[in-house]
């Protein structure tokens, strides 16, 4: 799940990625963004695979976050190497 930085630690009653948080441009349908690279978030998703050894959806996910300043919650555990460079919280 990716979420904006201002969300963490909101309430749990709280909507994740409603309106009010979603990216410019982004495709809002029932409340939710969804959020899409653009011509400049694609060459990071190769990037990702390669250089931080994430798996092709790993690699997309860090690439939505890191261009749209969002959070990546997780349990996964191939987000420890990547925490410098993403804000990520591990539940």
């Amino acid at each position: 799940m990716l979420v904006p930085k201002s969300a963490i630690g909101a309430s749990k009653s709280s909507a994740v990625l409603t309106n009010p948080w979603a990216p410019p441009g982004s495709t809002r349908v029932s409340g939710l963004a969804l959020l899409h690279p653009d011509k400049h978030g694609y060459p990071a998703v190769p990037h990702a695979r390669q250089h931080l050894g994430l798996d092709f959806d790993d690699a997309c996910q860090f690439a939505l976050a890191e261009s749209n300043g969002l959070t990546r919650v997780t349990q996964d555990s191939d987000f420890e190497r990547v925490k410098r460079e993403i804000s990520v919280r591990f539940i």
